[in-house]
């Protein structure tokens, strides 16, 4: 299966492919209350998680805004508000 969109100049313009970077916040968090982790994000994990109480992230309101499962806030993740900046000649479109 295959699907092709097209775009004015204006609209592909408006296009975002970053997320709010609470995002990476606010699923990094569960991530670590969760207790799980894949093999890519283990090594990180297990050093970030003894962490958390130490540093008040157990408890508090980010742990009452971010609930283990199910649906986060949307005001914890604003869409960012100018599209990425990339320098000079990093992205090529082809």
């Amino acid at each position: 299966m295959s699907a092709e969109l097209a775009f004015v100049a204006g609209r592909l313009a408006q296009l975002r492919f970053a997320v709010s970077p609470m995002w990476q916040v606010g699923t990094s968090f569960r991530l670590l209350r969760s207790g799980g982790a894949h093999p890519v994000h283990r090594p990180w994990a297990e050093r970030a998680r003894p962490r958390m109480p130490a540093a008040g992230l157990d408890r508090g309101l980010l742990a009452a805004l971010i609930p283990p499962t199910g649906h986060v806030p949307d005001f914890l993740n604003p869409a960012p508000p100018d599209p990425p900046r990339f320098p000079r000649g990093h992205y090529r479109g082809r």
